[in-house]
């Protein structure tokens, strides 16, 4: 059975705003940036370095010391970042087997066995993507860098076209998440955000009280009481409060590599029974047409949306503390 982070990438990935994450909240080292290089476990983004900040950087700590950096840094043009305060204006993003029946009361039914739907009290998110043509050389000439970096400096098991590029992203102050991997279509949801976005928000069956076993949902951790908020609403030196920071990363777009051979300083790294899959092989798609499959936006548009492309949904890299690899799951649009 699949799982609810993989449920929700592939049912949200049709709206076009990038790669839908179950797990928004920022890493210990920081926010997911444009320059990232990292990959994706379990629905949430894990970075293994920026390539335009310093090896000494905080961001680059988060494995430990991973040596001097030999690739070139990457540098942001400003001209090519565009960012948009309101890039989604609307309080809920559904998969289109969610169809509103009562707006009333907010009630909902499936069509479909799965679902998936986005929440988000504050209706709106901010987006920033970087869309300079230039960012698929850059990968080609760098990216071998990076897997000798994971390599030689950490434990985790990176295979090729594991590490992703970070191009952009959508974020919000608050979310509420939900993914059905069966039996969305018995019976109907109701969402109860509460007033003023509190806490409250939930997903119910009608005729019981539970949740239906299929059904799993996240929500920002933030607090929602409201005397908390009036408080906090400006802290003493004019900061804003949480509930106003937009550092819950809903969506990222991002450049993914497929390298034609295996990196001689990888091989110990690669798990003896893994097999390995020629990028030429028409089964996986568009096969060797081009090294660098991506997840951008579109170059000839401000608007930033997603242009098509395979989705990546390539197979999750385990960490040294998780000892499985996982299925390849592709999604072809």
């Amino acid at each position: 059975m699949e799982t609810a982070w993989d449920v929700y990438a592939k049912l949200l990935w049709e709206k076009g705003y990038g790669y839908p994450l179950w797990s928004p909240e920022p890493h210990e080292k920081g926010e997911v940036d444009i320059g990232d290089v990292g990959f994706i476990w379990e629905g949430r983004f894990y970075c293994l370095l920026n390539a335009s900040k310093p090896s000494d950087a905080d961001v680059n700590q988060r494995w430990g010391d991973l040596g001097p950096f030999n690739f070139q840094s990457f540098r942001i043009d400003p001209t090519y970042q565009l960012d948009d305060p309101r890039r989604i204006c609307t309080r809920m993003l559904s998969s289109s087997s969610i169809t509103t029946f009562e707006v009333s009361s907010k009630a909902y039914t499936c069509t479909d066995d799965r679902a998936a739907l986005l929440f988000l009290p504050s209706g709106a998110a901010h987006g920033r993507s970087y869309i300079s043509k230039g960012i698929k050389d850059y990968i080609r000439q760098n990216e071998g860098e990076w897997y000798r970096i994971v390599a030689e400096h950490t434990q985790l098991d990176i295979k090729q076209g594991d590490l992703m590029f970070v191009t952009g992203w959508i974020k919000t102050s608050d979310y509420f998440l939900a993914a059905c991997t069966h039996g969305a279509h018995v019976g109907s949801i109701s969402l109860d955000a509460g007033i003023g976005g509190k806490a409250g928000i939930s997903v119910t069956i009608s005729g019981s009280k539970d949740v239906a076993p299929g059904w799993e949902q996240r929500t920002s951790l933030r607090p929602h009481n409201e005397d908390m908020n009036q408080s906090n609403a400006s802290g003493s030196d004019g900061r804003q409060s949480d509930r106003d920071t937009n550092d819950q990363c809903i969506f990222i777009q991002y450049h993914k590599t497929k390298r034609r051979g295996i990196l001689a300083s990888l091989l110990p790294k690669l798990k003896a029974s893994a097999e390995f899959r020629d990028p030429d092989d028409p089964s996986r798609g568009n096969g060797g047409a081009d090294d660098c499959t991506a997840f951008k936006c579109d170059e000839s548009s401000s608007d930033g949306r997603a242009t098509g492309a395979s989705t990546p949904y390539g197979r999750i890299p385990s960490t040294k503390d998780v000892g499985e690899f996982y299925t390849d799951i592709v999604h072809q649009r």
